[in-house]
């Protein structure tokens, strides 16, 4: 499977064809390889390159969370958990409102209060469906406020393994927007 390469900035887009051709079970390898070269489109190339879930404890409440473009900012990730970046920011934004003045994800944005509610329950609530359904793995639901509602993401991973096939792997990638309707 190739990786998935969105990138629009024209000085990235030789990057993301080199990646597109070499093994995409090294995308991890090959994205921090390219970093180090051409730092100057880390953000470029981070959002535009697919790469496989990892899964992070938080340390507030001991939970796995899974981490993504949509939970960083930087070299942190939010928990959906405790609401906490790991590891943790100089400053950050509440609301969905980062220390710039930023809207939306990353940042240091966090969701609003009535958002991070609803973020809480839709955590709880996909935690129960992924054990009843794949008997495992680890969920995260994140949400972030937007100019006219909020959008969000809902992650699942399940490694199976066995001794007779090598590692599976499973992972769901869901993202919603709601607009408020005036």
């Amino acid at each position: 499977m190739t990786p998935y390469l969105r990138c629009a900035n024209p000085p990235c887009q030789p990057r993301s064809d080199l990646l597109r051709r070499l093994n995409p079970k090294h995308t991890a390898e090959h994205l921090n390889g390219l970093i180090e070269l051409a730092p100057d489109l880390t953000e470029d190339l981070l959002s535009a390159v697919d790469q496989p879930l990892k899964v992070r404890r938080c340390k507030q409440t001991g939970r796995d969370y899974l981490i993504c473009d949509y939970n960083r900012d930087g070299d942190s990730y939010r928990s959906p958990w405790s609401n906490q970046f790991d590891p943790p920011l100089d400053e950050g934004g509440v609301g969905g409102v980062g220390a710039g003045g930023n809207e939306g994800a990353g940042e240091g944005a966090v969701p609003g209060e009535r958002v991070r509610k609803m973020e809480q329950g839709a955590n709880e609530a996909f935690d129960v469906y992924r054990e009843l359904y794949y008997e495992g793995g680890v969920s995260s639901v994140y949400f972030w406020n937007l100019d006219d509602g909020f959008a969000g993401v809902v992650l699942l991973k399940k490694c199976m393994f066995s001794f007779f096939f090598p590692p599976f792997f499973l992972f769901s990638f869901w993202a919603i927007r709601r607009v408020r309707c005036r």
